[in-house]
């Protein structure tokens, strides 16, 4: 994750620490599960995308990415339950998607 994403996630994280009223811990957690869940299981996060979402979309993935985002050893960063972030896309070079 580059400089300029860390940033990104930043303001992401403030936008949703104050559209859903979130604590300071809540926050963390949040962060923790985007960071999680950015590059894994063939799927990224566009957070550039999601930090301009309208508000309804937005909640709903960085909520979703928060409830499904695993913390098991061997699952660390996956979502579970077949959640699929609106803003995640599928990397594969084959189809020129990323």
């Amino acid at each position: 994750m580059t400089i300029d994403k860390i940033a990104l996630l930043d303001v992401v994280c403030n936008r949703a620490q104050d559209l859903m009223r979130l604590s300071e811990d809540e926050k963390a957690n949040m962060r923790l599960s985007l960071l999680f869940a950015h590059d894994s299981a063939g799927r990224v996060i566009d957070i550039k995308k999601l930090a301009a979402f309208p508000d309804m979309c937005f909640v709903h993935d960085v909520e979703g990415i928060d409830r499904h985002s695993s913390r098991e050893h061997d699952e660390c960063g996956l979502l579970k339950d077949l959640f699929v972030p609106r803003c995640g896309m599928i990397k594969d070079e084959d189809f020129g998607v990323r």
